[in-house]
């Protein structure tokens, strides 16, 4: 994104990249056919994650960091997810995900995934079922192992890959727990978090109880029970109050020294905005703390009208009067409430926003 449209939508630049790697392992001639439609759903779940990382930044206010996901095909004589590790010549510390046209059994161990810098590593092996299931690896040093069918494949990964990044954003309320727990730890929270609030059931994923991996983003999919199998879409209103709802479950069970309330909004609007200088965080801290649960946008003001006619549009807009009319003004509003008149406003480069979202008291 441009320099000018990253102050346009008011969010500083990502502050890290983040390489997470699929390996496929299978032999130079196994099941040729299967394995190009596994390479194409591949490609199609990396498209789309890309994509729902802006979303996430235009719609709602989150900076992820550069997210990189990439695969790699590595032709293998022993068909395991440790000798496709073994067997890739790239960097191992990027894998998170290996994958299997075969029933997939895990031999990794804890040693051997620390050795290659590994914090922790999902196992997919394809499936004629059309129903997904994600269990738990008992035997090895995997998180979770998942049966997918390839139609599923693409929602699987984009799930998996979101979650890994999404845990990285900056000036969020979760933003912080990685810096106190390790991977393995904090899918741990994630899991017990699911089952406290009774979410296992709702998974888009076949998950069974005890289960010590879940992305969050299977929650968050507008699916039924009956109909888990077919294409559904991720709702990121949801997905975004499923993360922040999290936040104040390990920030109480781990006992995290982050803050999560709704007074730390206007510090982390400031650390995040493109004019967070500019904006008084005492002011913005009383105005949020007067709004009701749900979604808004702030707009700032970053240059002058070039009419009076603008001059009056936008002094109505900011509920200012003209004689005190300026830049560096700034105004909260519902994220719809004035959508279509700040697109006009935000093309014309005359504002800039950004979404954020006031979790319940």
């Amino acid at each position: 994104m441009s320099a000018k449209k990253d102050q346009r939508f008011a969010l500083k630049k990502p502050h890290l990249k983040i390489t997470r790697r699929i390996l496929v392992g299978a032999s130079e001639h196994e099941r040729r056919p299967l394995l190009e439609d596994v390479k194409r759903k591949i490609r199609e779940g990396i498209d789309e994650v890309l994509h729902t990382a802006q979303s996430l930044r235009k719609d709602h206010g989150v900076l992820l960091p550069i997210l990189s996901p990439e695969w790699d095909w590595v032709p293998i004589c022993e068909v395991t997810p440790s000798h496709t590790i073994s067997a890739f010549e790239g960097n191992k510390s990027e894998v998170r995900v290996t994958l299997h046209l075969d029933e997939l059994i895990d031999n990794t161990t804890t040693i051997e995934l620390d050795g290659h810098g590994i914090s922790h590593l999902i196992g997919i092996s394809i499936d004629g079922n059309q129903i997904p299931k994600l269990e738990r690896s008992d035997n090895g040093g995997m998180l979770a192992v998942v049966k997918s069918s390839v139609p599923t494949l693409p929602f699987l990964l984009h799930d998996v890959l979101l979650d890994m990044a999404m845990i990285h954003a900056r000036a969020q309320p979760w933003t912080g727990i990685r810096d106190h727990l390790s991977a393995q730890v904090v899918a741990s929270v994630k899991a017990q978090f699911a089952q406290k609030n009774n979410l296992i059931g709702h998974a888009a994923y076949g998950s069974g109880e005890g289960n010590r991996y879940f992305p969050l983003a299977a929650f968050a999919r507008t699916v039924t029970p009956r109909n888990r199998s077919a294409n559904s879409d991720l709702d990121l209103t949801s997905y975004v109050a499923l993360w922040s709802n999290f936040a104040s479950f390990a920030k109480q069970t781990a006992n995290l020294p982050i803050p999560c309330e709704r007074e730390h909004i206007a510090e982390r609007i400031a650390r995040s905005h493109v004019n967070g200088g500019q904006l008084s965080i005492a002011k913005l801290a009383r105005d949020i703390g007067q709004l009701a649960t749900g979604h808004y946008c702030l707009y700032f003001l970053t240059r002058e009208a070039d009419s009076k006619a603008k001059v009056v549009e936008l002094s109505t807009f900011f509920h200012t009067s003209k004689a005190h009319f300026r830049t560096q003004r700034w105004i909260i509003y519902q994220r719809d409430k004035v959508a279509r008149q700040a697109a006009i406003l935000l093309h014309e480069r005359y504002i800039s926003v950004f979404p954020f979202y006031v979790g319940e008291e």
